[in-house]
């Protein structure tokens, strides 16, 4: 009796020891499937008096393209409420909006894993190369939280979206202007000028660098 309850018993602790077994198989299993690439969530910050049908066409773009042009796997784009322009964002004059202002203003609002777009159709400017108020189409800090882009100054040669993806990758990669100034990179520098339009994606020398 004393033999076959002790064999019940060595029986039971081996079932139960292949049974952990099976569930530390599994959670590794898990584990190995799991999505390890760049991924990220947008949130896009219109301005107010920036057109409804702007923001909404942006989005869809973006959803088209971004993740094809940055390679970083984009799990969602949501358009948040328009907010108003304080008086301390203009410049010295106040004929424009700094764009280093607006990124640097209240930073504790941004979220990990989170890349904020602000948009406006107002002109914006950064103090550039001796001038203290240069116009601008966007600006990345390169911080990872977030850009700003203007439809001020976008157009044929320069699309809103594609002026978005090349600052998003400014700041989700902080990655510099493209390293052989390739005018089909979409980080090409534009110098006051550009045609991001004829850019067909990341150059192989800005994906050498960024490690993709």
């Amino acid at each position: 009796m004393k033999k076959t309850c002790l064999f019940l018993m060595c029986l039971l602790l081996v079932v139960a020891t292949s049974c952990r077994q099976d569930v530390s198989d599994d959670c590794d299993i898990e584990q190995e499937i799991m999505c390890t690439c760049p991924h990220t969530k947008i949130q896009i910050q219109p301005f107010s008096g920036t057109p409804t049908k702007t923001v909404t066409q942006l989005k869809k773009d973006l959803e088209k393209h971004l993740a094809e042009f940055s390679d970083v796997e984009i799990s969602s784009i949501e358009i948040l409420p328009s907010q108003d322009f304080t008086p301390d964002l203009m410049n010295d004059a106040h004929t424009r909006y700094r764009a280093d202002k607006i990124l640097r203003k209240d930073r504790k609002r941004y979220r990990q894993g989170t890349i904020t777009i602000f948009v406006t159709n107002k002109d914006i400017s950064i103090p550039y190369k001796g001038k203290p108020d240069h116009g601008i189409r966007g600006l990345s800090l390169r911080a990872g939280e977030a850009v700003v882009v203007s439809t001020y100054r976008c157009g044929a040669k320069n699309p809103l979206w594609r002026v978005a993806v090349h600052e998003f990758i400014h700041e989700f990669w902080r990655h510099g202007h493209c390293v052989k100034d390739d005018p089909k990179c979409i980080m090409q520098d534009a110098k006051g000028k550009g045609n991001l339009a004829a850019a067909t994606g990341l150059c192989d020398a800005c994906r050498e660098h960024i490690g993709i």
